[in-house]
């Protein structure tokens, strides 16, 4: 990258998720994260960015390089394991309040987030009749006192075809879930059932 500034300032270079051996200006840069690199005003700065890509063989769907199990049909009904973050999901990640436990971010107000359940389930001819999740929930971004109020998140569950990622079929969307502060938390709400 080649950068040409007209005041002293800082660049920022995003290095993808995927690349986990970046480097900027020959330096290790982290997956995922924005390296700064000072420009001085009225020189020509060179950035060399290597991203290094490799290609990787994984089994399954899911988080890369997870070895995903696939849930086989059960007559009585089937349960998703769900309770791994990093082996159940693929997510956006925040920390918890409560110890040993992993919450998942919904995003920044206005941004549309998705959280995948990270195992296939095996019909054997069988068709899905029914499906449902629970959560408890702690709504970030809570407005000051005197500050007008906010739209709360909705969550809303969708069943995807495993093969084509089609959409087969959604919930009705959750009422905003915004009774439960993250920022002045004292407890995550009862349980949400969809």
């Amino acid at each position: 990258i080649t950068a040409k500034a007209t005041k002293d300032i800082m660049m920022y270079v995003r290095v993808p998720g995927w690349a986990d051996k970046a480097t900027v200006d020959g330096l290790p840069a982290m997956a995922g994260s924005f390296v700064g690199v000072e420009c001085l005003a009225g020189k020509r700065r060179v950035i060399k960015v290597a991203l290094n890509p490799e290609v990787k063989v994984e089994y399954g769907w899911g988080a890369p390089g997870s070895n995903v199990t696939v849930v086989p049909y059960d007559a009585d009904g089937a349960e998703v394991p769900a309770a791994d973050p990093k082996a159940d999901w693929v997510a956006s990640f925040a920390g918890s309040h409560l110890p040993g436990y992993t919450d998942i971010r919904s995003g920044d107000p206005g941004n549309h987030e998705t959280a995948v359940l990270a195992h296939p389930l095996r019909g054997a001819g069988h068709y899905l009749t029914g499906a449902s999740v629970s959560f408890r929930y702690a709504a970030g971004y809570t407005p000051k006192a005197g500050e007008p109020a906010k739209n709360g998140t909705t969550a809303t569950l969708v069943v995807l075809d495993f093969e084509t990622r089609a959409e087969l079929a959604a919930s009705e969307p959750s009422p905003p879930l915004d009774k439960f502060s993250f920022d002045t938390f004292t407890r995550y709400s009862d349980p949400v059932v969809l």
